[in-house]
């Protein structure tokens, strides 16, 4: 059978393996990638069965992490000089068989050396590997399918959906945009052509207008029936009409408006107009004598700072005594469930605070090689804060925005995607009680709060045993410390089992 099997390590790298089998599946179908030997039933030989298995593919996908080579088993030995395990027979069988091995370097893995490996895998040190990157997935991943694409019979068909037919509404698009051009290109003839129509409309008009002048009684000057034209005119401004404006009886009305420094340079035919406006000028004056009251209100103006500043300054200790100060530290220790679960130790410091918000610094230890990571926790309601070494912490400052002891059951809040991939989280928090707790730091009174993360399985059969459905924290909040000292949080995947099991605990505090 032309297939592909991907081999992988859970305990290495089984979100990578899941997340390949669903590109693979989707590039050359189903029905020819393999993942997992499934369905052995009690009393059958399970190196047979694997024998089967890998023996029904034309290519071998061995999916390598950074602890791929040195995983050990419950009793502290290497997995791989176990002759009976899964990888190391999987592996061995397709060399034999000289089924093609593709190695696939995952989460800056190096290739193994030869001397490394068990002697029946030692030729796998010669095959050429392909580097998958979780930055790059895309990119990265298309190179291994070009490879792919040559070693399998048929696998540079089509297998991918084909491309829709062309859609008839694109020319209805082409022709509506054509049409909202033509409209612009009219609408701009319209307008320049507007002048020379003015033009005409203006002198048609002329006897109505000058008809409709004797109902003013103001304006008996024969220049009246210039008027007209002249504030047509104005619209469009000429400036040679614009001279003749001030002698309109538009510029008369619009001269009160007008500020009182062009008045001056009027015609002596408005002057008197323009006088008469002056009066209302000198009006503002009489708000002139209101400096009298002005004192009268000035003592309590003065009093209010005085009486405001003491319960400002009674209250500001209140959330500064809760909030961190700049500079404070604390030190956690980190641990998981398995044998190759990495343990650090990272430093979280308060870079900031301001306007209540805090902005924290994580320095890891310097043989991790992390450079150090900036974040702004959320500040006021609950919410994650997403390091990307330490994966989700819940709302490291709650207690110091939240009183702990009402604050129910919160729904709602804003939780982000595992791995950039899986999303649509629905998460709520509760606060289960006090409670002393223990940590290396010391012994604290704590407040106990449970957060829970759900959400719908998204993806294939390969990856139910790695695509997170359920994540439930355990985080015991010190308000002596402002932060937590100790967190506990648990993978469950979509098939129900716990893949992960990670605990945070506080070491010091400066």
């Amino acid at each position: 059978m032309d297939g592909i099997f991907i081999s992988y390590r859970r305990d290495d790298s089984a979100g990578y393996a899941g997340r390949l089998y669903d590109r693979l599946a989707a590039h050359f179908g189903a029905g020819r990638v393999f993942m997992d030997v499934e369905g052995i039933e009690p009393g059958t030989d399970f190196v047979t069965a694997i024998e089967n298995a890998v023996g029904s593919c034309r290519v071998l996908i061995v999916v390598i992490g950074d602890e791929w080579l040195n995983t050990t088993d419950a009793a502290g030995r290497r997995r791989l000089d176990d002759p009976n395990d899964f990888i190391r027979l999987e592996t061995a069988i397709a060399l034999k068989r000289n089924i093609r091995v593709v190695p696939v370097l995952v989460g800056g893995a190096l290739m193994p050396r030869a001397e490394d490996l068990p002697e029946e895998l030692r030729p796998l040190a010669r095959r050429q590997a392909i580097e998958v990157s979780h930055k790059q997935w895309e990119a990265s991943t298309a190179e291994l399918i070009r490879a792919l694409d040559s070693l399998l019979p048929g696998a540079g068909d089509p297998v991918d959906p084909p491309l829709p037919p062309p859609d008839d509404s694109s020319w209805r698009r082409w022709l509506a945009g054509a049409g909202v051009v033509f409209a612009v290109i009219v609408a701009g003839w319209w307008g320049l052509s507007g002048p020379a129509r003015e033009t005409h409309t203006e002198a048609s008009s002329r006897p109505t207008l000058s008809a409709g002048a004797p109902a003013r009684e103001d304006t008996p000057s024969p220049a009246s029936t210039s008027t007209p034209a002249a504030a047509a005119v104005a619209a469009r401004p000429p400036p040679v009409e614009v001279a003749a404006a001030p002698t309109s009886p538009v510029d008369a009305t619009r001269a009160p408006a007008r500020p009182t420094t062009i008045t001056p340079p009027a015609a002596t035919a408005t002057a008197p107009a323009r006088v008469a406006v002056a009066p209302p000028a000198p009006t503002p004056k009489p708000p002139a004598p209101a400096p009298a009251p002005a004192p009268a209100i000035a003592p309590p103006i003065s009093t209010p700072p005085r009486a405001a500043a003491a319960p400002d300054a009674a209250r500001a200790p209140t959330p500064d005594s809760r909030l961190p100060r700049a500079g404070e530290t604390w030190t956690y220790t980190t641990s998981g469930k398995w044998p190759t679960s990495p343990k650090r130790t990272v430093v979280i410091g308060v870079q900031s605070v301001a306007a209540g918000q805090v902005t924290d610094t994580l320095r890891a230890d310097p043989s991790a090689g992390v450079p150090a990571e900036v974040r702004n926790p959320p500040a006021g309601a609950p919410g994650f804060v997403n390091w990307s070494l330490l994966g989700n912490e819940f709302s490291p400052y709650l207690g110091a925005f939240t009183d702990l002891s009402a604050l129910g059951t919160q729904r709602g809040f804003t939780t982000p995607s595992v791995d950039g991939q899986w999303g649509q989280w629905y998460s709520e928090a509760r606060v289960l009680g006090q409670e002393p707790v223990t940590v290396p730091a010391g012994r604290f009174n704590a407040y106990k709060v449970e957060v829970s993360s759900n959400r719908q399985p998204s993806g294939g059969a390969g990856s139910m045993q790695v695509e997170p459905v359920r994540i439930h924290y355990l985080i015991w909040y010190a308000p002596e410390v402002k932060r937590y000292v100790k967190m506990q949080r648990r993978v469950i995947v979509a098939s129900g089992a716990e893949n992960e099991k990670d605990l945070f605990e506080l070491v010091a505090h400066r």
